[in-house]
C-alpha cells in the first residue's frame, strides 16, 4: 500500500509543479450496504487543477478489497436469497482516475490512458 501512496505523492508533486491547483478535498463514500445494514465505506482524495488541456481532476479512490461473495438464503419456501460481498478489514484497493472538464456537457469526462 505504501508504494501506491508514494505514487499518489508523485502525481501531486507533478501537478503542483506544472499546473495551478484549484481545489483539493477528501470525501468519504458508501462502497456497499450489506444485507445486515452494515455500510462499507471508502475514501476519495480529489484534486482539481488547471492544465494546458483545460480544467482537470485526478482522484485517488481507496476501498476495502473484495475477498468473495456470501450467499444468505432462507430455508423457507419462497424465502429471499441475498448475495453479499465479503470485504477485507485490513487490505485496501487503490484506484487512480483522471477526468477532464467538458464544457459542452457541463460535466467531468473520464480520460483513458491513451488520452493522457
Amino acid at each position: 500500500m505504501e508504494v501506491k501512496m508514494d505514487k499518489w505523492e508523485r502525481i501531486l508533486f507533478q501537478i503542483e509543479k506544472r499546473a495551478k491547483i484549484i481545489d483539493s478535498k477528501t470525501e468519504e463514500f458508501d462502497v456497499d450496504v450489506l444485507s445486515n445494514g452494515e455500510v462499507i465505506k471508502g475514501t476519495k482524495e480529489i484534486v482539481i487543477f488547471s492544465a494546458p488541456k483545460g480544467k482537470m481532476k485526478v482522484e485517488k479512490i481507496t476501498k476495502p478489497r473484495v475477498l468473495g461473495k456470501k450467499i444468505i438464503s432462507s430455508k423457507r419456501v419462497g424465502g429471499r436469497v441475498v448475495e453479499d460481498f465479503v470485504y477485507s478489514p485490513e487490505e485496501k484497493v487503490v484506484l487512480f482516475k483522471v477526468y477532464q472538464w467538458d464544457k459542452e456537457k457541463g460535466d467531468w469526462v473520464e480520460m483513458s490512458l491513451e488520452q493522457i
